[in-house]
């Protein structure tokens, strides 16, 4: 009896999971870029208290599949990158938070790929926010690449990028590198 009692338990929680996320449910499902922001004209550097930050709008609601910055690690001794996705207020979205380990990230110049396998759902803000932070590391551990030198602001016109250098965001007058993948069906 408390067997067949915890079998119903687990299917109807499954049920439920599948109702409240259906890409669990195993249907093929594609991960197609959404939004982007992909031009090197430069780069803000970041670390410890130092976090910059972009601005997107999706072209429709839905669940994030992964996410992708163009970063150059400067420090080798750099620890891990923590990218968090934010509602427009600026509070972390619920499942929108993934780290690389410092070590996994090569010196120099690379796209990093943050996986989210379709778990933050993007729905009910006007836009959403992107922000690298790496605590433990170094004020300029890591660049984040932006468009500085090469569009400025008009890199990508649905969203801006901000800085924070330990106190209040700012917006800087450009962008930075991403792409913004979504989950569909």
């Amino acid at each position: 009896m408390n067997t067949l009692r915890i079998k119903i338990i687990s299917l109807a929680i499954a049920l439920m999971a599948i109702t409240i996320n259906p890409f669990i449910a195993g249907a093929a499902v594609s991960c197609a870029l959404d939004q982007q922001m992909w031009i090197n004209g430069g780069g803000d550097g970041f670390g410890g208290p130092n976090t910059p930050g972009q601005t997107f709008t999706p072209s429709a609601p839905g669940h994030v599949c992964k996410v992708v910055v163009w970063i150059h690690k400067n420090d080798a001794a750099a620890g891990p990158l923590t990218l968090r996705i934010r509602r427009h207020d600026l509070t972390p979205l619920p499942g929108g938070s993934q780290t690389i380990p410092g070590g996994a990230i090569p010196m120099g110049l690379s796209a990093q790929t943050f996986n989210f396998a379709c778990a933050p759902l993007l729905a009910g803000s006007p836009f959403y926010g992107l922000t690298l932070e790496a605590p433990g590391s170094a004020p300029a551990a890591y660049t984040w690449i932006n468009s500085d030198d090469a569009g400025a602001d008009a890199a990508y016109p649905a969203g801006n990028g901000y800085y924070r250098a330990g106190g209040a965001w700012r917006r800087v007058g450009y962008d930075y590198a991403f792409k913004v993948y979504m989950c569909r069906p």
